[in-house]
């Protein structure tokens, strides 16, 4: 649904570039909330609660999404929307530390990514399908069914406690002293650059199926397919790669490596107004973000104490919580003041700081890896 909002605000409801991303960033608002709320309810009460809520209640709340119209009820329904959805997050990646052992975390991260991908992959080309051919209302009855029936079969195949890990974790060098995410510096300043790696990636979202149908003019089925090809090439290359590289680089410098392909994929738009730049830019963003993402994620992951795993996981989805409430208002802003050339190219400015500022941090942040 996510990448067709923008689209359905601006296309169908008739709002402007400015209302959009004023409209878009209550759903960042919404994730910065669910986000931080999962968290902490993890610690409470544990990540299966947490995940179950999340589905049944995210189902409802696309039926009464679809209801809305007006500016205001627009802005609530998408904070409400993605508090519930996102609230799902750091209780799953904190359930990772429950269900598999520590040296297969990068690869367990990896096989979730898969399932998200695969969905992603079938989802935008079914969704622009969809939008296309009966209209964006059906979307929203789309995605409140499959996360009901989500929740249903979270039930039925996830066991509430693991069979695995039965003792309690013994600490390691990687893990933090601090209880609390926010004193312990050096993870705030990855979370930093986290965040700003995840500012311009979020634009494929908001600001690039804009971007497509205005100036490149495809229609929906099309920007479906270019953004479908994303989820299907880290389908299928995410754990094969993932298995040759674990273990085998320091994951810093895979991040370092990641960050600035997505930088080179915003770069490539400036290539000129071509169908082949759209899919060049799909390439370098599927390389960046296999490189990227899970192995930050383990690195949080592996850096979290075992009592306050939930905080230091929702702290780091809170991160692209909060992407989610500057990235549209930026992103469209720029495209609407300076147009969408200018809005690539800063992309890929801060995309190479962030390299910079990795390389800064490495020596910092103690990991296992060579």
């Amino acid at each position: 649904m996510l990448p067709f909002l923008s689209l359905y605000i601006t296309t169908i409801l008739g709002y402007t570039k400015m209302e959009s991303g004023a409209i878009l960033a209550f759903h960042g608002i919404g994730s910065l909330m669910g986000t931080y709320v999962g968290g902490y309810l993890t610690d409470r009460v544990g990540h299966y609660p947490v995940q179950l809520g999340s589905l049944f209640l995210s189902g409802l709340s696309f039926f009464m999404l679809m209801q809305l119209t007006s500016f205001y009820g627009l802005c609530a329904g998408l904070m409400v929307t993605s508090a519930l959805t996102d609230s799902l997050r750091p209780a799953n990646m904190s359930s990772i530390a429950e269900y598999s052992p520590p040296a297969l975390r990068t690869r367990s991260i990896g096989l979730i990514r898969l399932a998200i991908n695969l969905g992603f992959s079938a989802g935008p080309a079914i969704g622009g399908l969809i939008a296309f051919v009966l209209g964006y209302k059906w979307l929203f009855c789309v995605d409140g069914i499959t996360c009901i029936l989500a929740g249903f079969l979270f039930i039925y195949l996830i066991p509430r406690r693991s069979n695995i890990i039965q003792k309690e974790e013994e600490p390691t060098a990687e893990q933090s002293t601090f209880a609390s995410p926010f004193e312990d510096k050096i993870y705030l300043l990855f979370i930093l650059l986290v965040t700003l790696t995840g500012m311009v990636f979020m634009q494929y979202f908001y600001t690039v199926p804009v971007y497509f149908k205005e100036n490149l003019g495809l229609n929906e089925k099309y920007v479906g397919y270019l953004l479908a090809a994303n989820g299907i090439l880290i389908a299928l290359i995410e754990l094969p790669l993932i298995h040759f590289i674990d273990k085998k680089y320091h994951p810093f410098k895979l991040l370092i490596v990641g960050v600035v392909l997505i930088g080179f994929a915003f770069a490539a738009f400036n290539g000129g107004y071509h169908i082949f730049f759209a899919w060049l830019s799909i390439l370098f963003l599927s390389l960046g973000e296999i490189l990227n993402f899970p192995f930050a994620t383990t690195l949080v992951l592996n850096r979290s104490p075992q009592k306050g795993r939930g905080r230091y996981m929702g702290l780091y989805s809170m991160s692209y919580s909060f992407c989610n409430v500057i990235a549209p208002i930026l992103g469209f802003a720029i495209a609407a003041r300076y147009g969408f050339s200018a809005l690539w190219f800063m992309g890929a400015i801060v995309c190479l700081a962030v390299g910079y500022g990795l390389i800064y941090l490495k020596p910092h942040f103690r990991v296992s890896h060579a």
